[in-house]
């Protein structure tokens, strides 16, 4: 059942019993009742069937008291969690990533709604008496997955669409998949019918900072980084466009001011969104290993290119360069007519005065 505001924190439980049966207690925010997900000890497949006082519940109490039998000694562990970052199966294991610590990096957006980074995250290992177990490159891929770096690099937000510039017009069933870090992660929890009891995960920062004169408070300035999924990787790996068109390490950032104002009083606002990344152009760098430098290489042919990343199409106009010398222009600009406004274009002058054009556009 869903609840009209925030009435809670969300609160979830991973319990094992005795029998290592494992469910997944959780209590939404966003919601007046509580589930409880049970692990299926073979597949790993997570079940739930919303069935009242089966693994639907009025509290989290009265949910805990059905799986236990209403005994404290009939299970091995409680963990207790803040949110859910994903869950995946891999043969004879399962992994569930869940935030044990929030910080509330925004606490109290325009309207409504608070932004949380994730402070502390834990892996809880899952074992599963499934017949075929990882092999030696899958235990290694699944050892990597729970050592990446998580903790104060990501957040998210319960009620908002934070995927894109405030105020976004679209439900949080409909996120900007360019900036989701989870969404293969929480595929388990959207074939159960609850795809809010997995967060919308992004990469990047989120913060705010009150100013004022003479003690009084004036306004509140948040600045907000989303870093885009579709090419990251390091400084050497991460250069230009990739195949398919997108840039490296781009961030998408957002500077959103305001005057809080008292309950039920409009808010005024200002909003300020940027994008940055590597030069739009397919190029690359060769490492030398004698020499601490790179040279630069630039790919050379001619092409009409464009792709659209749900709303934000990409335009490449692409002519025959070479290497080098390569000087950046950058503006910003709307197109009053169609409503469409140009996030961001670049204009390179290079050495043999030819030139090459490409533009991010947000189409409304």
């Amino acid at each position: 059942m869903e609840s009209p505001g925030a009435l809670r924190d969300t609160s979830v439980i991973v319990v094992t019993l005795d029998s290592d049966e494992v469910y997944i207690i959780v209590s939404l925010s966003t919601r007046t009742d509580t589930q409880a997900i049970y692990v299926d000890p073979t597949t790993g497949a997570l079940l739930y069937f919303a069935r009242p006082g089966f693994d639907l519940f009025k509290s989290q109490g009265e949910a805990l008291d059905f799986v236990t039998n209403g005994s404290r000694f009939a299970c091995k562990s409680r963990t207790p969690a803040r949110a859910i970052l994903g869950y995946a199966a891999f043969g004879n294991v399962a992994m569930l990533l869940v935030a044990t610590r929030l910080t509330a990096s925004v606490p109290n957006m325009p309207g409504g709604g608070c932004v949380y980074t994730v402070a502390e995250s834990l892996w809880i290992r899952i074992p599963l008496h499934n017949a075929v177990s990882l092999g030696k490159g899958e235990a290694k891929n699944v050892q990597e997955l729970t050592e990446l770096d998580i903790d104060g690099k990501h957040y998210f937000c319960e009620t908002r669409d934070v995927t894109r510039p405030f105020p976004s017009r679209f439900p949080m069933s409909q996120p900007d998949e360019e900036f989701v870090w989870n969404a293969w992660f929480s595929t388990p929890f959207v074939d159960i019918g609850l795809p809010r009891h997995c967060v919308t995960l992004l990469q990047g920062f989120a913060e705010c900072r009150s100013f004022g004169s003479s003690g009084q408070l004036e306004g509140i300035v948040v600045l907000i980084a989303r870093r885009s999924r579709l090419h990251p990787g390091t400084r050497y790996l991460a250069r230009g466009l990739n195949s398919c068109f997108s840039t490296g390490n781009e961030v998408e950032c957002e500077q959103l001011v305001w005057v809080p104002k008292r309950s039920g009083q409009s808010e005024p606002f200002n909003t300020y969104v940027w994008r940055r990344g590597t030069i739009p152009i397919w190029w690359g760098a060769e490492l030398k290993i004698t020499a601490a430098e790179a040279e630069i290489y630039v790919f050379g042919f001619l092409s009409f290119l464009y792709s659209f990343v749900n709303s934000t199409c990409v335009v490449t106009f692409q002519w025959n360069v070479i290497k080098k010398d390569i000087t950046i222009f950058k503006f910003l600009f709307p197109l009053e007519d169609s409503g469409t406004t140009i996030v961001n274009s670049n204009v390179f002058s290079l050495n043999n005065g030819q030139s090459h054009t490409s533009m991010l556009l947000r189409v409304p």
